[in-house]
Parts: C-alpha cells; structure tokens; sequence
C-alpha cells in the first residue's frame, strides 16, 4: 500500500505522526510525507520518503482585509482576539490555505499514486485531492483538527470544489468521511467537534536517541508528578506572522509569553506535587516565576 502523509505547520504535528509513519513503514508499505523544507528533518531519520513541494506555510500570508472585515462583522462576536482568531481560520484553511496546498501537493499526490491520504489536521486540500483521486483520506493529531468545527469549514470546501469541478457535500462531516486518527482515547481526546476517533496512536519515543536529563531522577518520588507544556506551535506560529515586510491585516494569535504566565500561576496553586513547566524557549514574566518559586512545592522550568 502507499501511503501519503502531509505535514504542515509546527514539528508538534510531524512528530504526533512519526510513530504512525514508521510502524506502516516497518509493515512494508510505502510512505511519503509531502512537507515543508523546514519540517523534512522531523523525518529524515526513518525509513521514509519525503518530498518538499509545499512552500513556507504563514497564516499572516493569507490574511486579507476582506477575511479580517468578515471575521468582525457585528454578530461574529466580541471582537475579542480568540473570537476573531476563531473566526478567521475556517476562513483561511477552507479558502486561499485550502487551494494553495491543492495547487502543491497534487502533482506529488498524482505521481505518487497514494491509496490512503493520512493529512495534517490544518490540510484542508488534501481532502479534495482524495476526493479528486477517489481514496480514503483520514486527519492526524493537530491543533486545528481539535479546534474548527467542521461546519464552519464547508461552505469554503464547497466553494472550492466547484471551482475544481469535484461534487459538493451537505454533511459538515464529509470532511472526516473515514474517521481520524487522535493520541488519546476517545474519552480524553480535545477534538471538539469530530466523532469518536478510530483509533489512536501515542507518541512515544519520538527521537529514538534522546535521553531525560538526570535532575529527573532526582525530582521526589513520593508526591504526584505534574506536567504542564506550552507546546512548539504557538511560538512558532507568532513568530511566523511577524512582521514579514509585508503590509497586511495581522492574524490576533496569542502571545506565547501570556499564555505561558496563565499556566505557571495555575500551577502555582497546585499543593503537594512535582510540576515541570516546558516553556519551548518562551521566558515568563518575573512575576510569574516569582510566585511560582516562592511555593512550598518543588517547581522546575523547561
């Protein structure tokens, strides 16, 4: 069997479909990922082909004073950073994000003769080129796929399918036609708006030579073990919508550094446990490590 995975985004996403990639790479199939140049290393140690048509992936490229004039109509809601944010990316990956992954990964996809499409959850194109090549097409772990609500997203998708000339679709659902693959079970999964998963695909053991750092032996073992993650995508995703050079509407993405304040004094709370903060490079506030070192617990920062 031949097996097209699509990576887009943050290394989060690639790394969440590695275990995926290679386990149907050691069954002998054939598996490409169709990437970004900067996310081929995230694969480049397995036993897998990667091709890199699709070029660097900004949300802030696809902002236009339309979409954003759209996203803050009076009724879209508060006009609050989350509600246009929300507002706008069914509106990006459904529309202009959707036909510009169509425009690179099909020739790849054609030449490749994939039976099964396994895409990044923010690849809308790729479930229009499954329907042009008439094969399965199911979504891996990502944010996105957590966060849009299917219905949102398919008057873009029918759109594009006249465009193209493909059938287009009633059912919100239609986006998921085969299901999808999550990394928790169906009763943990952060997919708001998908039914449940198949099935779902820890990933352990992501980098085959990594070790944890020997402090971690150290760290009590008679109390519970929390740990809270800001993640790889949030900032990389603000610092791919900075100032490019280009003048344009900017996407409202959260800062990192907030967020990662609002975790640290959540945790600051918790009584009688071990927390370890990855912070993905992102630096906290002075207050909020303040507050966070002066609790009785044992606190560490990543």
């Amino acid at each position: 069997m031949r097996v097209l995975f699509t990576t887009l985004a943050s290394p989060s996403h690639g790394r969440a479909q590695l275990p995926l990639a290679r386990a149907l790479a050691a069954a002998g199939h054939d598996v490409l990922v169709a990437t970004t140049p900067a996310l081929a290393s995230v694969f480049a140690r397995d036993d897998v082909r990667v091709a890199v048509p699709v070029t660097v992936l900004t949300p802030q490229s696809f902002v236009t004073p339309e979409l954003v004039e759209q996203a803050t109509r009076p009724g879209r809601g508060s006009g609050e950073q989350q509600d246009v944010l929300v507002s706008l990316l069914p509106r990006i990956v459904s529309g202009p994000m959707a036909r510009k992954l169509w425009e690179e990964i099909l020739p790849v996809a054609r030449e490749f003769g994939p039976d099964l499409v396994l895409r990044d959850g923010m690849d809308l194109g790729s479930c229009l080129i499954a329907e042009r090549l008439g094969i399965p097409q199911l979504s891996t772990p990502s944010g996105t796929s957590n966060l849009i609500d299917p219905a949102r997203v398919l008057p873009g998708l029918n759109d594009l399918r006249k465009e193209l000339g493909l059938a287009c679709q009633q059912d919100p659902l239609s986006l998921v036609p085969h299901g999808h693959i999550d990394y928790v079970p169906p009763a943990f999964s952060f997919a708001r708006h998908l039914p449940p998963s198949w099935a779902y695909r820890q990933t352990l053991s992501v980098d085959r030579g990594s070790v944890l750092p020997r402090w971690i032996a150290q760290l009590p073992t008679d109390r519970p073990l929390v740990f809270a993650a800001l993640g790889t995508a949030l900032p990389r995703i603000r610092e791919l919508t900075s100032d490019d050079g280009h003048e344009r509407p900017s996407l409202p993405v959260p800062d990192p550094a907030v967020t990662l304040r609002s975790m640290i004094e959540a945790v600051s709370r918790l009584e009688e446990c071990t927390v370890l903060v990855a912070t993905s490079g992102t630096r906290p506030t002075p207050t909020a490590c303040r507050r966070t070192c002066t609790r009785p617990n044992t606190k560490r920062a990543l």
